[in-house]
């Protein structure tokens, strides 16, 4: 996986996660994609970009957006311990990095319970709370609310996957946050 990472010098954007976050590269929504890199892999988990972190860290990104959870939902503690590693981890590469931890989305599927997601993304907000000022933490979930309190019909087709409608409103929250 190491290979993948592009001959850069300096990174300028990573977006690091799991399926979710691999969709970006289907609809390519960025003006200077040269400049962004896109690290999402299936079925990943915290632990697994636990593993693969240090590399992407010692690229010393300007800008690196995390979000992970959804595929492990149930182990919070997991989830949130994993997530304090990674930022030390890329702290200590690269201390100038702006860490954007994203809220895990809510979904529309049966077998995943949003209300695990909210208590999971109250903890992820306290966790980049006690962080220095290059950690921020970036509320999404709302945004992508129907009024049935599920990830809206309108930017997915599985329930949890985005469509481009999901990607474009996703781009447009991060830009208002940056």
């Amino acid at each position: 996986m190491n290979a993948a990472l592009p001959a850069l010098l300096i990174l300028q954007i990573v977006f690091c996660g799991d399926s979710i976050t691999k969709g970006w590269e289907i609809y390519n929504l960025f003006d200077q994609p040269q400049k962004v890199y896109i690290n999402g892999v299936e079925s990943c988990t915290s632990a697994d970009i636990l593993k693969r972190i240090e590399p992407i860290a010692a690229k010393k990104p300007h800008k690196l957006f995390l979000m992970i959870g959804i595929n492990e939902i149930k182990a919070q503690n997991r989830i949130i311990d994993n997530y304090d590693k990674i930022i030390r981890i890329i702290q200590e590469a690269s201390p100038y990095t702006l860490i954007y931890v994203q809220s895990i989305l809510p979904t529309r599927s049966q077998t995943i319970d949003n209300a695990d997601i909210l208590a999971t993304n109250k903890r992820l907000k306290a966790l980049c709370a006690r962080q220095n000022n290059f950690v921020r933490y970036i509320d999404l979930y709302d945004s992508f609310l129907a009024d049935d309190g599920k990830l809206g019909p309108n930017f997915t087709e599985d329930g949890i996957h985005l469509t481009k409608n999901g990607y474009s409103l996703w781009k447009k929250l991060l830009l208002s946050q940056m």
